[in-house]
């Protein structure tokens, strides 16, 4: 696949979807309703109407981890809808070191918040619901995980 959607980057970062590319990735993921996509990828459905009548607009990168994390999940026979445990800290916390991923900073830049934001979801213990999810779709794309090999996703969800 040479699309901007490509699910094998050659480097470990999130590639840049336009939302034309999101609405071609839910039709391939047999995602037909709003309610669907907008409990899937953590979007409100007024978003979701807003960003479908400017299909040429970026995607932001959180929404794009979560649907690699979706994808991974699926790709793992999980079913259709993702429901993790909730994270603590020290979860995270492990997740970002496993990952290579040297501080909240840097977690934050790749998915296009403010450095502090990360920190604080745990210092406040008001982390948003999409975060593990966000966190699986990152470590899969690190991993080259490729949809459907359920081995590969169960490993990585072994540890969330």
């Amino acid at each position: 696949m040479t699309s901007s959607r490509t699910h094998r980057a050659a480097r470990a970062e999130l590639p840049r979807w336009a939302r034309s590319d999101l609405f071609s990735w839910c039709e391939e993921m047999e995602i037909d309703s709003p309610d669907l996509a907008s409990a899937i990828l953590h979007v409100s459905l007024p978003t979701l109407a807003n960003w479908k009548r400017d299909p040429d607009g970026e995607v932001p990168s959180r929404v794009v981890a979560c649907a690699f994390g979706y994808e991974a999940w699926r790709g793992a026979g999980l079913g259709e809808r993702v429901n993790f445990a909730e994270p603590t800290r020290s979860w995270f916390d492990s997740w970002l070191a496993r990952n290579g991923i040297d501080g909240y900073g840097r977690f934050a830049k790749e998915l296009g918040y403010p450095r502090q934001r990360a920190g604080d979801w745990f210092r406040h213990g008001r982390h948003p619901e999409w975060l593990v999810q966000a966190c699986l779709g990152l470590e899969a794309l690190r991993l080259d995980l490729i949809p459907g090999n359920s081995r590969t996703a169960r490993i990585v969800l072994a540890k969330v």
